[in-house]
């Protein structure tokens, strides 16, 4: 199996089992909180003290995380720049603000962006961070909760990147029937670090929709559970028993610094196995991680949740779930070694033996400028049908029809309304994908023009 087979198929075969966390915040703060969690702002451990009086080293973490959207938005440091002392003791409202103003100052801003003569407070109401209580104060000396300092940490970036015309675009097509209207977003089941804040375009779309619908409802406890159920080996057998133990043991060795032990392990099929080590190369996790970022599927997902909308689903867990099941051992065996192979070359240090992780980071490119054909072209699966592989013909094909059929129902009912589809990218391209399909089918459908 080659590794651009590989990686193509490890794209499409990424699995999104992962569970909403649960958490206790304001309900005005839910949907801003998953942007925080999204940027890598928010993580788990801050949830039991999200109503708590944020600390200057918590407040430090979201200030390094607003100044590296900066700085990956291209813009210059001013090497003049002194940002006002850290706060000293507890932490106040007015002292976030100053620290997120100072983050911001700290770069060459357009004047249209940041004027040399608005304060801080002034800055983050222009940006549209800080609205402001009915008495018209902002409450300058109150302490800060956590849950604030995020919201307001999460607003400066979203707004700042919008005002330099940045954030993701999305691999984004339109469809319409009478009064029906169907967006589909192509999605790439990883995250690099970049992909955060979406862009302006983009959360209209989200916001506008009554309905999104996905692969799998990823809320759905039932089968959730039998997904488990499924992955591990149920005739009493182990890992061990079915592969080589120079695989096992590189196996067991590549997973244990992530927070995966042996026993666990060796309870596992080694799709599952190979599914991992493909999500952990391709969200780029550092050791001592055991989960990836936010992966796009599931951001899109929360702010759905949290924001009351209908949710749907094309398959579900098990229907996924079966598809990988349903592999062969053999196949199976060479699919796990070849993602091994894969993930210890990416792990190494020698950069020109990552040819997916490069693979991984050109897509993303793509997904974030909008950039359709270089993702067909780098990502050529029609190419790739014309093979003859297991795993291409239970992850295309069929899928894709079924999806298409899918889509064509909602146009067909007549109802008016705007529904989201959010599926792999993979499924959306190619002479079988649901693009195309709708087009022979006679429907109005395009890629949505970007709004400058």
């Amino acid at each position: 199996m080659k590794l651009r087979k590989l990686f193509a198929l490890a794209l499409a075969a990424v699995m999104l089992a992962l569970p909403v966390a649960a958490a206790e915040p304001s309900n005005w703060a839910l949907s801003e909180l998953t942007d925080s969690e999204a940027l890598g702002m928010l993580s788990d451990e801050d949830m039991d003290a999200i109503q708590d009086t944020v600390t200057a080293e918590k407040l430090d973490a979201i200030c390094a995380v607003l100044d590296a959207r900066l700085a990956a938005a291209g813009l210059e440091k001013k090497s003049a720049f002194t940002a006002a002392a850290a706060p000293q003791g507890e932490v106040t409202r007015g002292d976030v603000m100053q620290r997120l103003y100072d983050t911001a100052a700290g770069y060459a801003l357009p004047a249209d962006v940041l004027d040399a003569g608005w304060s801080p407070v002034e800055a983050l109401q222009n940006w549209g961070v800080v609205n402001g209580y009915s008495d018209g104060s902002v409450q300058e000396d109150r302490p800060c909760t956590l849950e604030e300092a995020l919201v307001m940490g999460s607003r400066c970036a979203t707004a700042l990147i919008d005002r330099l015309g940045g954030g993701s675009k999305g691999l984004l097509w339109k469809a319409e029937k009478g009064e029906s209207v169907v967006y589909l977003l192509g999605t790439i089941h990883i995250d690099r670090g970049n992909i955060y804040p979406f862009g302006e375009q983009l959360r209209g779309v989200l916001a506008e929709a009554q309905r999104v619908v996905f692969e799998v409802d990823f809320g759905n406890q039932d089968q959730i559970a039998q997904f488990a159920a499924l992955q591990a080996y149920s005739d009493g057998s182990k890992l061990s028993d079915h592969i080589s133990a120079e695989l096992y043991q590189r196996v067991v060795s590549a997973l244990k610094p992530y927070g995966y032990p042996e026993v666990i392990v060796n309870q596992l099929k080694p799709w599952v196995l190979a599914n991992l080590f493909t999500s952990l190369q391709a969200s780029d996790v550092e050791e001592g991680q055991s989960a990836a970022p936010m992966v796009i599927d599931m951001y899109v997902y929360s702010k759905a949740l949290v924001e009351g909308k209908e949710i749907g689903e094309i398959e579900g867990y098990m229907y996924q779930g079966q598809l990988f099941d349903s592999l062969s051992e053999e196949y199976q065996l060479a699919y796990l070694e070849q993602s091994v192979e894969a993930f210890e070359q990416s792990k190494n240090g020698d950069e020109d033996t990552d040819e997916m992780g490069a693979a991984y980071d050109e897509l993303i490119g793509f997904w974030i400028g909008r950039d359709i054909d270089g993702f067909m072209q780098v990502y050529d699966k029609d190419a790739m049908s014309e093979v003859e592989d297991e795993l291409t013909a239970k992850l295309f094909g069929e899928r894709d029809d079924h999806m298409s059929a899918y889509v064509k129902e909602i146009l067909d009912s007549g109802e008016k309304g705007t529904t989201l589809i959010v599926v792999g990218a993979g499924h959306m391209v190619g002479e079988t994908g649901i693009v195309k399909q709708l087009l022979d089918a006679g429907y109005t459908v395009a890629a949505v023009e970007d709004v400058q």
